[in-house]
């Protein structure tokens, strides 16, 4: 599972509020669209968010912690960006999916540079015909 835990913490009314969740972000990602990060926050803590207090937290930084997965993976080299990861994990998954036919349909293995290139090339087709997918739509 790839995951991510959220928190925030915002001062409201003298009272301090710190909300957290973790993020699944597998289902997420199977999403047309991102949500806002503050308003899931919101919804699984019960805070409506035509109010003053989820105006108070929407400005507050969310902070990342505790990746899973790719996750863990992709924070390696730089801090967690939800639509920076949702790119790299569909990458990565293109990747596997082309190692993996190669694997299957050549009978000896490929030294690491040409695989490297010939992976490059074959995601560059699967896009293509992703992309010619889309347009015929």
């Amino acid at each position: 599972m790839n995951s991510i835990d959220i928190r925030v913490q915002f001062s409201f009314k003298g009272k301090t509020y710190e909300l957290g969740m973790t993020l699944d972000l597998d289902t997420l990602g199977k999403q047309q669209t991102i949500p806002s990060l503050h308003q899931l926050l919101a919804r699984q803590h019960g805070i409506d968010p035509y109010s003053y207090l989820y105006e108070v937290m929407e400005v507050s930084e969310i902070k990342f912690a505790n990746p899973q997965g790719l996750a863990k993976d992709f924070c390696a080299h730089k801090p967690f960006e939800p639509g920076a990861y949702f790119h790299y994990a569909r990458t990565r998954q293109t990747q596997q999916l082309l190692h993996n036919i190669l694997t299957e349909e050549l009978s000896e293995p490929l030294p690491d540079c040409i695989r490297s290139d010939i992976l490059r090339a074959m995601a560059r087709a699967y896009q293509a015909g992703s992309q010619q997918e889309h347009d015929d739509e």
